[in-house]
Order: C-alpha cells, then structure tokens, then sequence
C-alpha cells in the first residue's frame, strides 16, 4: 500500500505542459488522429529497422505473452493436475512475483558481467525452462521452483530490455 502512495506522490508531483489553447482550436480530431498515425509508422519503421530494439521487442512480447497465459493457466494446472487447494495455488503465482522480486536483483548484478542480449536470450531459456519443468513434473514443489524460475527469467528480459530501449531510442 505505501509503495502505492508513494508512487501517487511522486507522479502526481511531475509538471505537465500543455499547448496553449489557441493552438489546440486550431487542431481538428482528424489532424490529431492522422498525426498518432504517422506516429505509429514511425515508431514501427524504427523498431523494424534496428537489430537490437526489433530483437528485445519480440523477447519482451513473448515473456509477456507467456506471463499472461500464465495467470488463467495456472489455476487450471494446480486444481485438474495438482489437485490442490488455493493455498498452493497463491503460492505458485506468488513465486513468480518473488522471482521477478530476486531477479531485478541478480539481473544488477550481472549487467557489467553479461551483455543485454545475453541477458536476454538467457530469460528466454529460462521461461523455456520454468515451462517444461511446470508441464512436465505434476508436483507442487515442481510448480513452485517453475514459477519461480520463470519469474527470475522474465526479469532477465525485462530490466535489460527497458535500458537498451531508453538508450537506442531517440528523444
């Protein structure tokens, strides 16, 4: 709850300047939508035509695709493979968190080791790797080590894709 406040706080305290009204009268809703369109074909040319951002696009729309399959899913797994109870099941989609948690963190550590591809291809392998265990191995300590494990790989993808994003990315 306190990270929510404060998270309040300090966007709520950041200075939006906006156009005066003069200029946006003399816009029309045509203009503004053509505009977000060219926008787009921009930012799309842009990613189509730089190795690094087109690659970490497409890494983080697959670790995000599988988190996202991963919540509907994994209720599924724990009641009709598991056969267990909610209790384990809060468990399992709290490992995933919890990796993410400790994956921010050893991800820190290792970005002057390991390049951002690496990085990133590692939490490839290691969604991969979450997954085969979580399908293959119907216990619940299987589901738990998958799950957190996937979490630690997603942070892989993640934290070293935001940076190569901001950094590649012009103003």
């Amino acid at each position: 709850v306190l990270s929510f406040v404060l998270s309040a706080a300090l966007i709520g305290s950041v200075a939006i300047r906006r156009p005066d009204s003069a200029t946006v009268a003399r816009e029309s809703s045509s203009n503004r939508i053509h505009q977000i369109w060219l926008d787009m074909g921009q930012g799309i040319r842009f990613i189509f035509q730089h190795a690094a951002v087109f690659f970490v696009v497409l890494a983080m729309a697959a670790g995000l695709f599988t988190i996202g399959c991963f919540g509907p899913l994994i209720a599924i797994h724990v009641r009709d493979t598991l056969h267990a109870s909610a209790r384990l099941f809060g468990f399992v989609s709290g490992m995933v968190g919890f990796g993410m948690l400790l994956g921010t963190q050893v991800v820190r550590r290792l970005v002057g080791k390991l390049g951002d591809d690496t990085l990133v291809l590692s939490g490839l392998g290691g969604i991969g790797l979450g997954a085969l265990i979580l399908g293959g191995l119907p216990y619940a300590a299987a589901a738990l080590a998958s799950t957190f494990t996937i979490g630690l790989a997603f942070a892989a993808i993640m934290v070293p894709a935001q940076t190569l994003l901001q950094r590649e990315t012009p103003h």
